[in-house]
C-alpha cells in the first residue's frame, strides 16, 4: 500500500490482542501523502465502506 510513498516512520506499528475466540490486529504506517489508505476485515471479508468499527478508530486516533 505504501510502496511508492515517502515514509513518516520507517517500521510499521503493530498491535495484536486475543480475547477469548477473538482477534485483532492494527498495522499503522504513516507517509507524506495527503490522502488516507484503510483497509477493514470482519472475519477476513473486506468492508467496502468500513464500518461502525473504522468511524470509532478514526475519532480514538484523532
Amino acid at each position: 500500500l505504501d510502496k511508492s510513498k515517502e515514509l513518516l516512520n520507517r517500521d510499521p506499528i503493530q498491535m495484536i490482542k486475543q480475547i477469548d475466540e477473538t482477534y485483532i490486529e492494527i498495522v499503522l504506517q504513516w507517509t507524506t501523502a495527503y490522502t488516507e489508505t484503510s483497509l477493514c476485515f470482519t472475519n477476513n471479508i473486506p468492508n467496502r465502506d468500513g464500518g461502525t468499527h473504522l468511524a470509532g478508530f478514526r475519532a480514538g486516533l484523532t
